[in-house]
């Protein structure tokens, strides 16, 4: 992939992974299609021993950081993670977190228009290969979605893009 990371980003994605060779190049092959690309991406890896890393040099990724498996905890990879991220804004997903369309990141930055905007955070249904809890999850959600507005008051960590200046005063 020819494409080369901002040296000002606008959003630094924070990518978790451990053993994420079956999933990873599909998700960073669809975040690198996305219609705005004024991001960098970030892999906080713990331990991989699958083809997680080599997968991740065919794209232009920033920075890998190699995070002992028993030094993880998810509140620590994602704080180490986003303290080494250059953007104004921090998108967080998975190793297998694939975004639902090339306007996905476009469509969640909309709503940062709004300065009392701290954070959006997305559905997300399971992969072909989730678990029964998953598929049941996304029967739960698929109700909620037929709602025109859906509020929650949770925030997932599998899909969320938030404030930068904001966890600097209260990181996970």
């Amino acid at each position: 992939m020819k494409l080369k990371f901002p040296k000002s980003p606008t959003t630094s994605w924070v990518i978790r992974t451990k053993n994420e060779e079956k999933w990873l190049g599909e998700v960073l092959k669809a975040l690198f299609m996305q219609s705005r690309l004024d991001f960098e991406v970030v892999i906080m890896d713990s331990g991989s021993t699958d083809r997680t890393l080599e997968i991740a040099k065919d794209f232009p990724i920033r920075k890998v950081i190699n995070l002992p498996e028993n030094e993880f905890n998810y509140s620590y990879a994602l704080n180490l993670g986003i303290k080494k991220a250059w953007g104004k804004y921090v998108g967080i997903i998975s190793g297998h977190s694939l975004p639902v369309s090339r306007t996905w990141y476009q469509d969640a930055m909309e709503n940062f228009s709004d300065p009392k905007m701290a954070a959006v955070t997305g559905h997300y249904t399971s992969l072909p290969d989730g678990s029964l809890d998953e598929k049941l999850g996304d029967l739960f959600f698929s109700l909620k979605r037929l709602e025109k507005e859906f509020y929650c008051k949770w925030m997932t960590n599998t899909n969320a893009i938030i404030r930068k200046d904001l966890w600097e005063k209260v990181s996970f």
